[in-house]
């Protein structure tokens, strides 16, 4: 239900606040960052529709922690380097189902740690007075550990706008498409942030992946270094 609330809002806001007319101040793109990330998920699908009919279900919580770091290279160009660790329980199930054992259910439970590194370089250009598009390409490192360890490496690219409603308040709209190991996975986010004076905010997101089966809510604590 929480989830569900916070969602609408952020929907809310971002139809309402972009305004090209709302006085605000500037983007910044010099900031140190730390995220928790609260991640859910469930999924389920038929993988044999004749008998014995079969299906596999999971469900996944889990969260983590996010560092990351923007430094401005010229007007339109910032350097951004992120670390982050998160820890996942899945329990997953299958189930089979025919006419002389009727439905059998077989339960793996698993646990998964995540820790992901990402260089890059965001370039950024004003649409607006107050609106700014961001294009971001990453180096991305992903390091898995469940019942071994295995790294995975690859790219990232995202694109978005953010956009400062009124002078304390920013509104962000994103998509990023993840390549690791030739496997494509897609994302898209919303967020607001609160700013309580030039150098200091709070932000509040969601994302979500393309089939909608896995959920993050993210709070930030960010420092600007300046205001250009």
């Amino acid at each position: 239900m929480l989830k569900i609330f916070i969602k609408r809002y952020l929907a809310i806001i971002l139809m309402l606040a972009f305004s090209p007319n709302a006085v605000s101040r500037d983007i910044s793109y010099e900031f140190f960052q730390v995220n928790y990330v609260d991640i859910s998920g469930s999924n389920e699908e038929v993988t044999n529709p004749f008998p014995p009919i079969s299906r596999k279900a999971f469900d996944l919580d889990g969260s983590g922690f996010e560092f990351s770091f923007s430094k401005s290279m010229s007007d339109h160009v910032a350097l951004t380097f992120g670390l982050g660790t998160a820890s996942i329980d899945k329990n997953e199930r299958h189930i089979y189902e025919d006419f002389y054992y009727g439905e059998r259910i077989y339960t793996y439970r698993t646990k998964t740690r995540n820790t992901e590194f990402n260089i890059g370089i965001t370039a950024h250009s004003p649409i607006t007075s107050n609106t700014d598009f961001v294009f971001n390409a990453s180096l991305v490192s992903v390091e898995t550990e469940k019942y071994t360890r295995n790294t995975e490496t690859g790219s990232a690219i995202g694109i978005g706008i953010r956009n400062m409603a009124t002078d304390s308040i920013e509104l962000e709209l994103g998509m990023t498409r993840i390549n690791l190991d030739d496997e494509n996975e897609n994302s898209f986010g919303i967020g607001v942030r609160f700013y309580a004076n030039d150098f200091f905010s709070i932000g509040l997101g969601y994302t979500t992946d393309e089939d909608s089966t896995i959920d993050s809510l993210v709070f930030s604590l960010r420092i600007n270094a300046n205001q250009r």
